[in-house]
């Protein structure tokens, strides 16, 4: 009975250990959790996550989007948001003085700031580095607040992601549909171009006719160079033959429209030249369209294959027991360490 005479004893042994059997024993608050366990996976990546994991590797980039997710839960925009439909501060000021908000934990401080820090401390998220599991860990005072906030928590992470997916499709797809809109216009412009050209001459395809036109002039001259040898040779040998007569009408007949195609032909050669240009000009943006909307499906795809969805593995539970504190470890870890420390200093 002499140790309990000993101040050293009773400072470093006896009073904390009394303090804390009364603290654990009496005053603690019981703390629920509710826990709920999801997993942010990427459909396109599925497979080679599998095979990762199989050789003893990490899963994939599910991983950084998981951490993402953590941070966001612990973020001051969602603290914002559920401060907006839940009343924290009175729910978290239900427990006992020095583990509630508002007490020793906040070292009595109340105001927005401490009790974010709170909610973070309350509201906890583990994520798996090799399954890129998240474990989502909510506290309270009570089973039904624990319960309805996990929910909350959870239906808030799922908004978000989606709201992230959205935005990255918007950033992938949005510039590349935008370019193609303007490609689309473009090339109507200049199909009205050609087509009023077109209408403005009368013919659909000048180069087209002119091709056409310089074969028929060089078939017509060959055909007058036959005639005018066929009839040298008939004038030579009968000069008065009816004969004769029909191949110099046949050769004033071919020289004629022989007179009229070469009166056409550089007329069709100014008008092929405007018609070349917008021609080539609508074929150009033609192509640029083309590529515009290669890339739109290239980003659609892209973007899906960067979308990243939350499958929730465990509804958040409804403890009806209450998990925290662990009363007789905290007992037995400060008997402990009470102990050891009387022992080196005494």
């Amino acid at each position: 009975m002499s140790f309990f005479k000993r101040p050293m004893f009773i400072v470093l042994i006896l009073i904390p250990n009394i303090v804390s059997l009364l603290y654990f024993g009496v005053v603690a608050s019981p703390v629920y959790v509710s826990t709920s366990s999801l997993t942010v996976f990427n459909p396109s990546q599925t497979s080679s996550s599998i095979v990762s994991l199989l050789s003893g590797g990490s899963s994939d980039g599910s991983v950084e989007e998981a951490y993402i997710l953590r941070d966001y839960i612990a973020s001051w925009s969602e603290f914002q948001k559920l401060q907006s439909s839940t009343d924290l501060a009175s729910e978290y000021e239900r427990g006992d003085f020095v583990s509630r908000y508002g007490g020793l934990a906040t070292l009595f401080r109340r105001n927005d700031v401490s009790l974010w820090h709170f909610y973070q401390k309350w509201v906890s998220v583990d994520v798996d580095v090799k399954s890129g599991a998240v474990m989502l860990n909510v506290k309270g005072y009570s089973p039904a607040f624990a319960h309805r906030l996990a929910s909350k928590v959870l239906a808030d992470a799922v908004a978000h992601m989606d709201v992230m997916n959205d935005q990255q499709e918007l950033d992938f797809v949005q510039d590349a549909k935008a370019h193609e809109i303007v490609a689309k216009q473009i090339a109507a412009t200049d199909e009205e171009a050609l087509d009023a050209y077109r209408a403005k001459i009368g013919v659909y395809d000048p180069s087209l006719l002119y091709t056409s036109q310089l074969a028929l002039a060089n078939s017509l001259t060959s055909e007058d160079t036959q005639l005018l040898a066929q009839f040298n040779t008939m004038s030579a040998a009968a000069p008065n033959s009816p004969s004769a007569k029909d191949l110099q009408a046949a050769i004033r007949t071919v020289s004629s429209r022989i007179l009229q195609i070469d009166q056409k032909i550089p007329i069709i050669a100014n008008e092929s030249k405007p018609y070349e240009e917008l021609l080539v000009t609508r074929n150009n943006d033609v192509s640029v369209l083309q590529q515009a909307s290669q890339a739109v499906q290239d980003a659609e795809l892209k973007s899906e294959q960067n979308r990243y969805y939350i499958d929730t593995i465990s509804a958040p539970s409804q403890p009806a027991t209450a998990e925290l504190p662990h009363r007789l470890e905290w007992v037995f870890g400060i008997f402990m360490i009470t102990f050891i420390a009387w022992g080196l200093l005494r």
